[in-house]
């Protein structure tokens, strides 16, 4: 449960109210942010480095400061608490952590250090791609995705070996430009509280993406490529997942029966479907790649689903399949 001073990520993104422009809060995190790709990843650095570089390079502060005669020491010195705030709103989001603490440049004190936190460098590489699409910046993604993704080894969870090599298949088709796009549906949203709800929009809005053609096509090559432990490991949990949505909107013991059946049978789920005509809830089973492919339209797809009940009466009306 977040507190009420914790702020959330839509911080961030946070526009006016015609929704045109950043507010010169969010700017000023995105330019934090944005702070991270000049340094190498995990290391740390003090206060003054970052407010040196929001003197130089956030346009509301360099505005400010512009033609003001002070010296860029007295201008960083003035600035520090503002970033200061920021930061400590930057950790209570966990795009930064606390380091250790090290002397100041001058006198005997100590003062801390911080450092990004993987997600937050992750946000950062976001930032730069979808909001200022930086040159380069797709590519720089698709790096940091692949780096955090790449773990092929006996040892690595099944969706990372798959997500690994089905990032490294839309990248190869230049497909990853579609894929960034789903960042910039989540950031527009006003429902970004913190990394996990942040996480789930994500998700939310790359289940339609994948509904896609030319992405459902590049997943089953994906799974088709796989090793067939590890391919036994991902469908088990696309199953799972079918699974838990199918068993939350279904009304019948008749799915129940059938899901049960099919427990053992890794690619394949149970379903309850809705006849469009009579309206008569009808149970069958499914393999989760044509459920998949049924969904997102391929063509040359196999015969509909007749309703068992219209069929009687000579109909031909296909079952409606659940979107889960």
């Amino acid at each position: 449960m977040l507190f009420m001073s914790q702020r959330g990520i839509d911080s961030i993104f946070k526009k006016d109210p015609e929704g045109r422009y950043y507010s010169n809060k969010a700017r000023l995190y995105q330019d934090i942010l944005i702070f991270g790709s000049t340094i190498e990843e995990g290391k740390s650095f003090k206060l003054r480095e970052l407010a040196k570089y929001l003197l130089d390079n956030n346009e509301e502060i360099r505005n400010y400061y512009r033609g003001k005669k002070l010296t860029n020491s007295n201008k960083i010195e003035n600035i520090q608490k503002r970033i200061q705030r920021s930061i400590e709103g930057m950790i209570s989001m966990r795009l930064m952590k606390e380091g250790e603490k090290v002397k100041k440049d001058k006198g005997s004190g100590m003062i801390p250090t911080y450092t990004y936190t993987p997600i937050g460098y992750l946000i950062c590489q976001i930032v730069q791609c979808v909001i200022y699409g930086k040159e380069n910046a797709e590519e720089q993604l698709y790096t940091l995705f692949h780096k955090r993704l790449s773990k092929d080894d006996a040892n690595s969870l099944s969706l990372l070996v798959f997500n690994s090599k089905f990032m490294e298949k839309i990248h190869d088709k230049n497909l990853f430009g579609n894929y960034v796009s789903v960042f910039q549906k989540a950031l527009d949203s006003k429902e970004i509280t913190d990394i996990e709800s942040f996480v789930r929009l994500i998700q939310h809005f790359i289940s339609p993406l994948f509904q896609r053609k030319h992405f459902v096509r590049v997943w089953k090559e994906t799974i088709d490529e796989l090793d067939p432990q590890t391919r036994q490991l991902y469908m088990y949990e696309q199953k799972l997942a079918i699974d838990y949505k199918m068993g939350s909107k279904a009304l019948s013991r008749e799915y129940e029966v059938k899901r049960l059946e099919l427990r053992g049978n890794v690619e394949e789920v149970a379903l309850e479907g809705i006849c469009n005509v009579c309206h008569r809830r009808y149970v069958f089973p499914m393999k989760i790649i044509e459920y998949t492919f049924r969904l997102a339209n391929i063509d040359r797809l196999p015969s509909p689903i007749h309703c068992p009940e219209c069929k009687k009466y000579e109909r031909t009306i296909p079952i409606q399949l659940p979107i889960l």
